[in-house]
């Protein structure tokens, strides 16, 4: 089985490739999206498990919480992260990583 990489790597990649010009067009949900594709770039913006690796994992509550299909522990895109535990939106962390 091939295992996933969920490292953030995106604080020194692809986030930087985003201008603050177009992050102010950004909504909210626009914002999440890109987050998730940085977050899980290596598995083609899919969600990966942050305890297993496994890239396979259920999406609950319309994108904001998964389930490892593995390991059966629940995540989210900001579980691991240095926003795990602060209620930022994801346009603001966004607009953090692209500076």
């Amino acid at each position: 089985a091939r295992m996933c990489v969920t490292s953030l790597a995106l604080l020194t990649g692809p986030a930087h490739a985003v201008t603050p010009a177009e992050i102010a067009e950004l909504s909210e949900d626009d914002s999440r999206a890109l987050f998730r594709r940085y977050r899980f770039a290596a598995n083609d913006g899919e969600p990966c498990c942050n305890r297993c690796g496994s890239p396979a994992a259920w999406t609950y509550k319309s994108g904001e919480l998964f389930k490892c299909k593995m390991c059966l522990r629940q995540f989210t895109l900001t579980t691991n992260t240095p926003f795990a535990y602060r209620k930022l939106p994801f346009k603001t962390i966004i607009q953090i990583l692209s500076e």
